[in-house]
């Protein structure tokens, strides 16, 4: 099974077990498992307004409400790439979810300045800094992900390895 080099070792020894029953349909069970599972986090981070390390969002400054949760329209793109060697969260089809996830600095390109519409108001700028807003993990897996992931890894392997989920 394809686990990225940020897996914890605990995750990386479950999925080498899991390899060692040989290849199936449990391994298809797991990737399934661990995806729907990264889909509750990533969604459980939109709901939190806070980063996959659990670190606060920047709070909105031009509307009321909670950052990235206007129409839910980014939240709610992320899809599952499963294959019986792993998982992804496929990269969403959202052309402002870079933006968001890394930040950005959004310049005019054919007028003097921007204009856009918050709560109501309309609103100028020469230049708007969107503050990264990270909703998917980028460096090595958060700890409170690594456990869930982990747990949801033994519940699956204990169906195929009973010993496996007193470990």
């Amino acid at each position: 099974m394809l686990i990225h080099g940020t897996a914890t070792a605990e995750l990386r020894r479950i999925v080498a077990e899991l390899d060692a029953i040989g290849a199936g349909a449990h391994r298809e069970e797991m990737s399934a498992s661990l995806a729907a599972e990264g889909i509750v986090l990533i969604k459980s981070g939109f709901e939190n307004s806070r980063s996959p390390d659990g670190t606060p969002w920047e709070p909105l400054k031009l509307r009321h409400g909670n950052p990235l949760v206007d129409t839910g329209r980014l939240r709610n793109s992320f899809i599952p790439r499963i294959s019986p060697s792993g998982f992804e969260i496929e990269a969403t089809n959202v052309k402002y979810a870079g933006v968001h996830q890394f930040g950005a600095t959004i310049v005019p390109k054919k007028t003097r300045a921007l204009h856009f519409r918050a709560d109501g108001r309309w609103f100028f700028a020469k230049k708007v800094e969107v503050p990264a807003r990270e909703f998917i993990p980028t460096g090595p897996l958060p700890s409170a992900w690594a456990s869930k992931l982990e747990a949801v890894a033994r519940k699956v392997l204990a169906r195929f390895l009973p010993s496996a989920e007193a470990a």
